[in-house]
């Protein structure tokens, strides 16, 4: 995906998904816009460091869109449902932790999958 529009004239859906699997998150490289981050009521991250880092989120906390402590460790999210209001915007900054992207991708799996007969 490329150039998206300021993030105060997206309408967004509860949750809106990205992925880029050739296209690893580096220093220089700046995909959501800042502002988007301080609209969120939900940030999840893989790797908090490795996000502040070369992460969208780390420019969101160098932009002062949101708090160098605003994110919610994406493992956690694993464990359980999260009680976020309707139509809260979630952003997720995953910067390419392989054990993270195995659980996302099982949980995902696991709630697509038809129930068992």
């Amino acid at each position: 995906m490329t150039g998206l529009p300021p993030a105060e004239s997206l309408a967004l859906p509860e949750h809106a998904v990205r992925h880029h699997p050739t296209a690893p998150d580096m220093p220089h490289k700046n995909e959501l816009p800042a502002a988007l981050f301080a609209r969120a009521a939900l940030i999840a991250t893989d790797d908090h460091r490795q996000c502040l880092d070369h992460g969208d989120f780390g420019h969101a906390v160098r932009a002062g869109s949101t708090a160098e402590s605003g994110d919610t460790p994406f493992g956690l999210l694993l464990e359980g449902p999260v009680d976020r209001p309707d139509g809260a915007i979630t952003v997720a900054d995953l910067t390419g932790v392989g054990a993270v992207d195995a659980a996302l991708a099982s949980a995902v799996l696991r709630e697509l999958a038809p129930p068992a007969r």
